[in-house]
């Protein structure tokens, strides 16, 4: 990156002023805004090269794409590059959701809220000794969340030694970016003549003829990624053409590679702007060391540049990495984007959180060729991590991408089943199951709810009592009675002694208070159920009406609906005679 800044004294010198006043304790934020290709970007990185050389601390972060990384990136990248600052704060804990391993948060209001106020702290105390320049690039594409803790810090900068330096493309969807005193906004515009002719001579290493220089701000319209694009023909002996935008500037600039870097190229940007060669090179299927010609390839023609950490690379713009995304055919896109799931998958192996943003992003693309279940778990699981990151409006926007990712699968495997008496889950709601009488219709509850190896057909030992016919009993027994002797159609009754195709629950027993719960002890014998219709589950509320309060105070308090009857008893007081 060149030092010298053509055409921008007066912006340079207005950021600079800003600077030295920041430094006395007026802090400020300065929002750069501007079309793409226009120098926001430059603009703040030759800033930050004169505060380095006066000895003033610079961190800087980069949002990438919308839907790309984890939540609060730019500002993650911010306090990497302050990594003493957090630990004698004591806010560690606060910073938790910004640093990579840290604890989980409940996720309320509350947690956001000290998660803001620690980043104020850190950045406060990190200006203390000799000011702080930070630099958020590029602020149009990040997420909800991190525009919101930077509206928050805007408003704590009165009195700090702190300057924020802001970029975003004005042509873009427009976020809502802070407002407030101490914001002061710039916007870029497009460069004057004598500029185009000074950065046509720093490009080609001489002096431009005149008309020459008059010809390409014509054609380029004063934009200076234009104008450095036709300076690269200038230099390199081709007559310039006129670009219809930077895109056709940047396919021109691919054209001229050989295929295998175009088709590494491709899959780098579906990667994203920042890339790790590995996980590039199993997703093209080919070793480390085949890959690294091409890059040098797209390296040299000014496309890509190598990146801050160890193998890792980046487009110089974010312009080329949309351009070339931008051309990839429909089956092309999806295809490297699920070969780019199965490389996270096998570089990062367990250690996938910090990638689940990314993971999101490519089965969003790659669940049309199928798997859609599978990609609505794994964007659910993005969405579960950034509401832990305390990134609730990115969390909102995955789980509805979840839904309509996965929507056609999810449908279609949402079992349904009758009531079941095994324990309901804490999840569930807190609702009576069973039949609903006073609507005259039966509830159905997800197989879920129910207990082990239910289905709406056997999901428990009275399944009986939800088929159609009336008749129907439990496979053994069914088995035993199609070999039995007895003459006549199946009886309606259960079979004695079967819990399996009984139509109703066993017998239970009520309290004073308390759920139905089973009667254990209290329960009729066998030989009873056999002998006395009247044990039929359908008459166990009736005598238990009429049974009473008993006088005797070593019993139970009320007497078990399974009490044995006498032989003289009188009619259930339901009124009716069960399985007569």
């Amino acid at each position: 990156m060149p030092s010298e800044l053509v055409g921008r004294d007066r912006e340079l010198a207005a950021v600079a002023d800003l600077l030295a006043a920041a430094l006395a304790g007026d802090g400020r934020l300065v929002l750069c805004g501007g079309e793409p290709g226009i120098g926001r970007t430059r603009l703040a990185a030759e800033l930050a090269v004169r505060a380095t050389a006066d000895g003033i601390p610079v961190a800087w972060g980069a949002a990438a794409e919308p839907d790309a990384g984890p939540p609060f990136l730019p500002w993650r990248q911010v306090l990497r590059g302050l990594p003493d600052i957090a630990g004698p704060l004591g806010g560690a804990a606060d910073l938790a959701p910004l640093v990579p391993g840290g604890a989980p948060t409940t996720g309320g209001g509350a947690d956001r809220f000290r998660l803001f106020d620690a980043v104020v702290r850190v950045l406060h105390a990190a200006a203390e000794p000799a000011g702080l320049l930070v630099v958020l690039d590029d602020v149009h594409r990040a997420d909800p969340a991190s525009l919101l803790l930077l509206d928050h810090v805007a408003g704590q900068l009165r009195g700090a030694r702190v300057l924020l330096l802001a970029t975003y493309d004005d042509t873009a969807a427009p976020p809502v970016l802070p407002g407030g005193s101490a914001v002061e906004r710039m916007v870029l515009r497009r460069l004057a003549p004598n500029a185009v002719a000074a950065q046509l001579a720093a490009a080609t290493g001489g002096a431009v003829p005149a008309e020459q220089a008059r010809r390409v701000h014509e054609l380029t319209g004063g934009n200076p990624f234009l104008v450095a694009e036709l300076a690269r023909d200038l230099g390199e002996g081709r007559p310039i053409s006129v670009p219809a935008g930077v895109r056709e500037a940047v396919g021109r600039r691919l054209g001229r590679l050989s295929p295998r870097c175009r088709h590494e190229l491709r899959a780098a940007a579906v990667l994203g702007r920042r890339f790790d060669l590995a996980v590039l090179a199993a997703a093209i299927g080919r070793p480390l060391l085949e890959c690294l010609d091409p890059i040098d390839e797209a390296t040299a023609v000014g496309l890509l540049e190598p990146g801050d950490a160890p193998g890792e690379h980046r487009f110089v713009h974010a312009l080329v990495r949309d351009t070339i995304e931008a051309g990839l055919p429909a089956g092309e896109r999806v295809r490297l984007h699920r070969a780019a799931v199965d490389a996270i998958h096998r570089h990062a192996g367990d250690r996938l959180d910090p990638y689940l943003g990314d993971l999101a992003r490519h089965w969003a693309v790659a669940a049309v060729a199928g798997e859609r279940a599978v990609a609505a778990g794994w964007i659910e699981r993005a969405a579960g991590a950034s509401v832990h990151a305390l990134a609730f409006e990115e969390g909102a926007r995955l789980y509805r991408l979840a839904l309509d990712t996965g929507h056609p699968d999810l449908d279609a495997a949402a079992p349904t089943a009758s009531w079941s008496p095994w324990p309901r889950p804490a999840s569930a709601p807190r609702t009576r199951p069973g039949p609903s009488r006073r609507r005259g219709r039966r509830r159905r509850w997800p197989a879920s709810w129910l207990g082990p190896s239910c289905s709406p057909t056997r999901s428990s030992p009275w399944a009986a009592s939800t088929t159609s016919s009336p008749t129907a009993r439990c496979a053994p027994c069914a088995r035993r009675r199609s070999t039995s002797s007895e003459p006549g159609p199946p009886q309606r009754r259960a079979e004695p002694g079967c819990s399996r195709c009984s139509p109703r629950p066993p017998c239970t027993s009520r309290t004073s208070s308390g759920p139905r719960r089973p009667a254990g002890r209290h329960s009729p014998s066998r030989s009873d159920a056999e002998t006395d219709p009247r044990w039929s589950p359908r008459c166990m509320r009736g005598r238990w009406r009429a049974a009473g309060r008993t006088a005797s105070r070593s019993g139970p308090r009320w007497p078990s609906a399974c009490s044995p009857r006498p032989a003289t008893a009188t009619r259930p007081a339901c009124g009716r005679t069960c399985g007569a």
